[in-house]
C-alpha cells in the first residue's frame, strides 16, 4: 500500500552530496506531504509502477542556471508526490569510469533504479536541463496507456540520421503496442535522449548491455550515447526498432524553441532546455518557463495525517552501497524465464560480433572493468549531450499531421 512521504525536520541531502538549509527542506517536505496522492489517479500504470529518474553532478552547461538542483528537484517532487509516483536522483558521479564521459553513466543508473523499485513498470529518464511546466498530467492517461501510446505514435515517418536528413527506414504504419519498450523522440537531429521511458523487461536489459558495448563507448560519436544509439538501431541491429516506440516530440520533449511540432506549448507536460548553453540563454528560459509552471491545487477536505504514520516513499535515493554498476554480474529485471530467453534469442547473441569489432578498434579494458582508449573525444564538462542551435529548421516531415492535434 503507497503511504504518504514522511516530513522530515533537520538538515537534509537535496540530491547524493547536495546540501541545503533546513528551512527550504521543511518546506518542500511539507509540501510534498501535503501534494501526496491528491491526483487520485485511477488509470494503469500509476503510483509506485512509475519512476522518474535524473542524474547529475550538478556541472557542466547547466550549472550556469542559479538554483538548478533545488528548483528540478522541488519540481519534480512535487510532481511524484501528487501523483504517487517515485521520485530518484542519483548523484552520477558514483557511476563514472577513467577515460569515459559521464554521460554513459545514465545506462547502469537505468538498470539499477529498476533493481531499487521492484514495484516500477516504467522508468522515465528525464535530463536535470527540463521543468514539468504542467503536472497535472498523469502519465498513463497521457501516454503510456494502450490508448494514449496508440495515438502518440508517429506512424510511417522517417526516422532521420544525424544531420536531419530522411534514413531509408520509416516508423511502421502499424505497431504492436504490447512488444514496446522503450519509447523515444526525434529532433531535427535525429533520436534524442534527454526524455525517454523504459519499459521494465529483459529486452530492454539486453539493450542497454549492447548499448554499453565498447564499440560504442569508445567511437568518436559527437553526440555520445545519443549518436551511439542512432548507429545501433538503424544501421548494427534494426530488428531492435520492433520494440521502439517514437511518439510526438512534444510529448515528452518539448523545446523552448521550434515550431508547432517540436516548440512547447501550452498545456505541454515538460519543456527540455537542449542547446539553451549555444547562445548563453539557459538562465533567461529556465526562469521564465518555472514561472510558467501551473501550480497544484490542494483540497480543503484532504485530511492531515499524522506525521508518525508516513513512509517517505519520495526520498531521494542514494545510490551509495544500493547499487552495482557492472552489468556483467547485474540481476535480471525479470524472473520470467520465457521472456528472458526471448530476449536473448533476440538480443544478446548480437553482442558476440559487436565486441569482436571493438577488439579490432583496439579499446583496452582495465581490470575494473572501464575501457581506456587512446583516442578519446574530449567533451571537457559537457553534461547535456544534446547540441544544437536555437533556432531549429521546419520540422514538419517528423511526424504524422493525423497525430499533431493530440499532442497537447
Amino acid at each position: 500500500m503507497l503511504t504518504r512521504p514522511k516530513f522530515r525536520s533537520g538538515k537534509e541531502v537535496l540530491i547524493d552530496g547536495f546540501d541545503v538549509d533546513e528551512t527550504a527542506a521543511q518546506t518542500r517536505h511539507q509540501r510534498v506531504s501535503d501534494l501526496w496522492m491528491a491526483a487520485n489517479d485511477t488509470l494503469e500504470p500509476k503510483g509506485d509502477k512509475i519512476v522518474l529518474l535524473t542524474a547529475s553532478d550538478g556541472r557542466g552547461h547547466n550549472a550556469e542556471i542559479p538554483h538548478l538542483m533545488e528548483n528540478v528537484v522541488s519540481n519534480r517532487q512535487e510532481y511524484c508526490a501528487y501523483h504517487g509516483y517515485t521520485y530518484e536522483f542519483v548523484n552520477i558521479t558514483k557511476y563514472s569510469k577513467p577515460n569515459q564521459h559521464i554521460v554513459w553513466s545514465k545506462l547502469p543508473i537505468i538498470l539499477d533504479s529498476f533493481r531499487r523499485n521492484p514495484n516500477a513498470e516504467w522508468i522515465w529518464w528525464l535530463d536535470v536541463d527540463a521543468i514539468i511546466v504542467t503536472p497535472q498530467i498523469d502519465l498513463a492517461s497521457y501516454l503510456l496507456s494502450p490508448d494514449a501510446l496508440k495515438s502518440s505514435i508517429t506512424y510511417g515517418k522517417p526516422l532521420l540520421l544525424r544531420n536531419g536528413a530522411d534514413s531509408d527506414k520509416l516508423i511502421p504504419s502499424e505497431v504492436d503496442l504490447t512488444m514496446v519498450d522503450l519509447i523515444l523522440t526525434q529532433d531535427h537531429n535525429g533520436l534524442n535522449c534527454g526524455s525517454m521511458i523504459f519499459r521494465r523487461s529483459a529486452w530492454i536489459e539486453s539493450l542497454i548491455e549492447l548499448w554499453s558495448d565498447p564499440k560504442y563507448i569508445n567511437a568518436k560519436y559527437e553526440r555520445l550515447e545519443q549518436d551511439a544509439l542512432l548507429n545501433l538501431v538503424l544501421f548494427d541491429h534494426p530488428e531492435l526498432l520492433d520494440h521502439i516506440a517514437f511518439v510526438l516530440q512534444r510529448k515528452i520533449n518539448a523545446y523552448s524553441v521550434g515550431g508547432r511540432l517540436m516548440g512547447w506549448h501550452e498545456g505541454d507536460l515538460v519543456i527540455h532546455f537542449a542547446g539553451c548553453w549555444v547562445e548563453h540563454m539557459c538562465e533567461k528560459v529556465w526562469n521564465d518557463y518555472m514561472n510558467r509552471r501551473i501550480p497544484l491545487q490542494i483540497s480543503s477536505e484532504r485530511k492531515k495525517v499524522d506525521e508518525g504514520d508516513f513512509v517517505d516513499s519520495t526520498q531521494i535515493q542514494d545510490a551509495s552501497g544500493l547499487v552495482d554498476s557492472d552489468l556483467s554480474s547485474a540481476t535480471p529485471l525479470t524472473n520470467d524465464p520465457i521472456a528472458a530467453a526471448d530476449a536473448d534469442a533476440s538480443l544478446k547473441h548480437l553482442d558476440s560480433a559487436d565486441s569482436a569489432n571493438a577488439a579490432d578498434s583496439g579499446t583496452s579494458v582495465s581490470p575494473d572493468g572501464s575501457t581506456n582508449p587512446a583516442n578519446i573525444v574530449d567533451h571537457t564538462d559537457m553534461i547535456d549531450s544534446t547540441v544544437r542551435p536555437l533556432s531549429a529548421p521546419d520540422e514538419t516531415a517528423l511526424y504524422s499531421n493525423s497525430h499533431d492535434e493530440n499532442s497537447n
